[in-house]
């Protein structure tokens, strides 16, 4: 979900031990620039997801009973503006991914 949100994975580096490291230390960031038109809510729910600690962690159950999940998906349709977005960023990460 992060990634379709902003484009790319939320924990990076430039090799698979920055990587780790990042994981391990479980700090999100939501810059501005990426996360401008993404709700509070959605950012709650995924630092919710990403929670380090097991558990705080959401289970799946929690996850879908999330305000976000049920306000903007109980009719099952997304706003055109975030599906655009999602598309544009999850082809852009599928082409870096590529590149990498």
């Amino acid at each position: 979900m992060y990634i379709m949100l902003c484009g790319y994975p939320p924990f990076n580096g430039v090799n698979d031990k920055y990587i780790t490291e990042a994981v391990m230390e479980a700090k999100l960031e939501f810059p501005i620039e990426d996360w401008y038109c993404i709700s509070a809510e959605a950012m709650d729910l995924i630092q919710n997801l990403l929670t380090k600690n097991v558990k705080k962690r959401y289970s799946v159950k929690q996850a879908l009973k999330h305000r976000w999940i049920t306000k903007n998906f109980k009719n099952k349709k997304v706003s055109k503006k975030i599906a655009v977005k999602a598309f544009k960023n999850l082809k852009n990460f599928k082409f870096a991914s590529k590149l990498q």
